[in-house]
Order: C-alpha cells, then sequence, then structure tokens
C-alpha cells in the first residue's frame, strides 16, 4: 500500500512538474518573442506612415499648380512623371507591407520566417535601384511643373542640383537604417528559433 501511494504521489509530482516546465517554457517564449513582434509591428507602422505620408507630400507641394488656368501640356507630362515615381513608392511600400505581416513570429518555421524576411528585404533592394533613376524622373516632374516660378541660371542649376543629391542622400540613408532593421530582426528570429528548437 505504501508503495503504491507512493507511486500516485510521484506521479502527481510529475505532472505538476511537467506543467510547470510547459508554463515555463510557454513564459520565456512570450518573452523571447516581445522583440521581434515588437520590431516587427515598428517596421510596419513606418511603412504605413509612409504609404500615407508620401501622398500627402503630393497633395500639400502640388495642388495649386493644378488650376485650369496653368494646365498645358509641360503641366501634365510634370504630373505624369510626378505621379509615375508617387506609384512606384507605393507599389514597393504595399508590396514590402503585406511580405511583413506574412511573418507569423511564433508559428512559422525558422526556413519560411527567413524566406519572408528575405523577400522584404529584396523589395528594398529593388526599391532602392528604382528611386535611382526615379529621383531624376521626380525632379523633372518638379521643374516642368514650377517652371514658372523656377529661374534656369546658376542658382536655379544649383537649387536643382541640391535637391537631387539631398534626395539621394535621405534615401540611401534610409536603406542603409532598414538594412540594420532587417539585421536586427533577422537575429532576433534566430535567437527565437534556436530557442524553439532546443
Amino acid at each position: 500500500m505504501e508503495i503504491e501511494e507512493l507511486k500516485n504521489m510521484w506521479q502527481q509530482y510529475d505532472r505538476k512538474l511537467n506543467n510547470l516546465e510547459k508554463l515555463n517554457k510557454r513564459l520565456i517564449m512570450e518573452t523571447i518573442s516581445k522583440k521581434p513582434k515588437r520590431n516587427l509591428s515598428w517596421i510596419q507602422v513606418k511603412i504605413i506612415y509612409a504609404i500615407i505620408a508620401t501622398p500627402l507630400i503630393y497633395i500639400i507641394v502640388f495642388p495649386h499648380f493644378f488650376t485650369i488656368g496653368n494646365i498645358d501640356w509641360q503641366m501634365i507630362v510634370g504630373g505624369i512623371l510626378s505621379i509615375a515615381v508617387l506609384i512606384i513608392l507605393m507599389y514597393f511600400y504595399i508590396k514590402g507591407f503585406i511580405t511583413l505581416i506574412g511573418i507569423k513570429v511564433n508559428d512559422d518555421t525558422i526556413v519560411e520566417s527567413f524566406q519572408r524576411v528575405c523577400n522584404y528585404k529584396s523589395i528594398i533592394t529593388r526599391r532602392q535601384k528604382y528611386l535611382w533613376i526615379s529621383y531624376p524622373i521626380l525632379l523633372v516632374g518638379i521643374v516642368l511643373i514650377y517652371r514658372k516660378t523656377l529661374t534656369f541660371d546658376t542658382r536655379g542649376f544649383l537649387f536643382m542640383t541640391a535637391l537631387l543629391v539631398f534626395l539621394y542622400v535621405v534615401g540611401y540613408a534610409k536603406f542603409r537604417y532598414q538594412q540594420n532593421e532587417i539585421k536586427v530582426l533577422e537575429k532576433e528570429l534566430k535567437e527565437l528559433k534556436e530557442y524553439l528548437q532546443s
């Protein structure tokens, strides 16, 4: 009888220990997964901000030049060029956002997570390549839209050159920052997956 009681007690303690171990693992998992989830959410928020802010910048910068009296072929071409750059930007922002939404921090395998992060990285790299071409197109569009207010002398030329250099510097700095964000996200996902496999 004593042996049976000891067996029952041992089984109860074993179940409690297993439950505590599962609870402990779940708590550790939640703690470890908070960082990549937070970083992923922050990147998504910034993309949503870019999706909203980019068209707003266009609306703020260009509206008074699209009055009936100002419309001519140069204005139309400038508007088409500027809107084409906007469409390209929006395409890459939306595609990147959809890719990031597909990352399920706790549910994906390490291969799936890294594949989606690599897809996002390639979207950013392609966007950067298109921006090297898009910035001069945008500048031509701005010149065509603002042609009546711009002066085409040395000062105007220097302003346009400075604007183009500024766009390239800001674009490259943003690209480098996003690459660093991706490296941090990859590192955190790797730590999480290593814990899951242990």
